[in-house]
């Protein structure tokens, strides 16, 4: 499903904005968030560290939210814009494989 132009591809990275080694790769990547070591309240209310992409994704909705919140007239290829020209490139210039179009924190 990650290879439709309408889904947005999320991978997750460390705090440096490194893929990590699980995370989601390819062409198709649009963009990482941290997912690595994510301090995470567990139940019966133990603070563990966790790592997944299930942590990066809901960063990156969450600042979609904030984005059509605020210009809530926004199309889908106009938002995926702006969250990618909000990324912080941190593999290849540009899109790579690795970290697509870069960071979201």
């Amino acid at each position: 499903i990650a290879n439709r132009a309408d889904v947005l591809t999320v991978g997750a990275s460390d705090a440096a904005g490194n893929a990590a080694a699980f995370s989601n790769r390819g062409e198709s990547l649009d963009l990482v968030s941290r997912g690595v070591d994510v301090l995470s309240l567990l139940p019966g209310g133990f603070l563990a560290s966790l790592s997944g992409t299930s942590f990066a994704a809901p960063r990156i909705a969450g600042v979609a939210a904030l984005q059509l919140a605020q210009h809530p007239g926004l199309t889908v290829s106009e938002l995926v814009d702006i969250l990618r020209r909000a990324a912080l490139d941190v593999g290849e210039p540009g899109s790579d494989e690795g970290t697509g179009w870069g960071l979201i924190e």
